[in-house]
């Protein structure tokens, strides 16, 4: 059936997200329940798939996912394969360690297995064709110490990583301004990133390009204290960022300079002008004709307006009851 397929296809779907409970306490111990708009674009090479909100308290969970083959043929061994997904981080935390953390609404101290990477931050993502928004909120759930917070593109297995550039300029690595671009080449295609941050009276976030543990981090440090502290609820929910991405074929030098040339003309807004006392928070992200756009409320998790232009190709509807329909 895969192999049949007319590209692009895009195919849409639901999936029904329950009402979480972590712990006892007030409200602020829930996480609403609702639909979840599931998204998958792909063409011949490349593979997206993103999620209009998290499952179930996002413990594990990615609301975007990228793979493609870096060769553009049948994918043999592991290293054709290129991926990557995002995660908002708390404390540096790396895939692997061990982690034991005070939850204040269990009453207690608790340990994360090396096997897990949990989610810190809850994802809400928009999507057209290749063209992404991903908005993060923090988890003001689990209010635990915090010393760092990072919102990142993770890209596994370093060897299938051949170029990085920030502001267009060739780099290993980066730590400095947060309004800069960066275009992540993995063979014949190219990840590019732009990022964003919803209180700038709160923070001085920093770009970043790090490696470790046979991983590449790409991404926005929204925090960076000199000592750990617990913040209050409301304060928390205010680390919030967005990473705009846009995917895409670039077999040869011309296709990764154009694509260089569209990310440095793209454009990224995130603001929640109302974030000590609530409100929506707007996003927006446009790469080249594509524009995406949303209003957000943090607090209930949930959109309340959403602006994502059809693709091109195919789109096939699956309908929660399982029943199928083509635009």
């Amino acid at each position: 059936i895969a192999l049949e397929k007319n590209y692009p296809l895009t195919i849409r779907n639901s999936a029904e997200q329950v009402a979480f409970r972590f712990g006892e306490g007030d409200r602020s111990t829930w996480t609403p329940g609702g639909i979840a708009d599931l998204t998958t674009w792909m063409d011949e090479n490349i593979a997206l798939g993103t999620s209009s909100r998290p499952h179930i308290h996002n413990l594990q969970g990615a609301c975007y996912v990228a793979q493609w083959s870096r060769t553009g043929q049948v994918i043999e061994k592991l290293g054709d394969l290129g991926q990557a997904y995002t995660k908002y981080v708390q404390n540096g935390r790396l895939p692997g360690d061990c982690v034991d953390y005070y939850n204040h609404h269990l009453g207690g101290t608790y340990r994360s297995r090396p096997c897990l990477w949990p989610e810190s931050g809850m994802a809400f993502a928009l999507q057209s064709g290749p063209t992404a928004l991903v908005t993060y909120v923090p988890k003001a759930q689990e209010r635990w110490t915090v010393k760092r917070l990072d919102g990142m593109m993770v890209f596994p297995r370093l060897d299938t990583i051949d170029g990085i550039y920030v502001d267009g300029e060739e780099a290993s690595g980066y730590l400095g301004s947060p309004e800069v671009t960066v275009l992540v080449c993995s063979g014949k295609a190219s990840l590019g990133l732009r990022f964003g941050w919803c209180d700038p009276e709160l923070c001085e976030p920093k770009a970043f390009v790090e490696e470790a543990r046979d991983h590449l981090f790409v991404g926005i440090r929204i925090a960076d204290f000199e000592e750990e502290s617990e913040l209050s609820e409301h304060e928390y929910r205010r680390y919030g960022i967005s990473i705009g991405a846009e995917i895409r074929w670039t077999p040869t030098d011309q296709d990764v300079q154009r694509m260089l040339g569209d990310l440095e003309g793209s454009t990224l807004h995130d603001a929640w002008p109302m974030g000590i006392f609530g409100g929506p928070r707007e996003v927006s992200f446009r790469f080249g004709k594509t524009c995406l756009y949303g209003r957000l409320d943090p607090v209930s998790g949930i959109w309340l307006s959403r602006d994502a232009p059809e693709p091109g190709g195919r789109v096939k509807h699956i309908a929660l009851d399982g029943s199928e329909t083509w635009d």
